[in-house]
């Protein structure tokens, strides 16, 4: 019997999870959104499946606006390094041996890590909270 291994999966593949639970609590269809944010529906279906290059900073901070959603989680959801990483790894040679050093780390090395900067796990927020805040359908102009 061939055993079969499941991949993990990409960071494309999560943000685009997340982004598809934050738009189906928002109330919106991929076509209201991909609308409102101002991108091809059909590039919206690609993000939501994982297909792809995670999107550009300003679409994931448009995404984020709409769906009244952080745009600095969804960026992390997304694999994406903020411009102020790059900027001050190039300035200070000990951060830039951090950021190089951070994947060898253990997951105990890297919990503490987390402790000692005050980082939270990313995460969505809870079904409660997503429901809390969904927004009313569009009522459909054909009557």
């Amino acid at each position: 019997m061939k055993a079969t291994r499941q991949a993990l999966p990409t960071a494309t593949a999560r943000f685009g999870s997340s982004l598809r639970a934050l738009r189906l609590a928002a109330g919106y269809s991929q076509r209201e959104l991909a609308e409102a944010v101002g991108i091809d529906f059909t590039y919206l279906s690609k993000l939501e499946n994982g297909r792809g290059q995670a999107p550009a900073d300003s679409t994931i901070k448009r995404l984020a606006s709409e769906l009244r959603a952080d745009p600095a989680r969804l960026a992390a959801l997304a694999g994406k390094v903020p411009p102020a990483i790059n900027e001050l790894a190039n300035r200070d040679l000990r951060f830039a041996s951090l950021i190089n050093a951070l994947p060898s780390l253990t997951a105990k090395q890297l919990s503490q890590v987390y402790a000692a900067a005050a980082i939270d796990e990313v995460a969505l927020p809870t079904n409660e909270a997503l429901v809390a805040r969904r927004r009313p359908r569009r009522q459909s102009r054909a009557s």
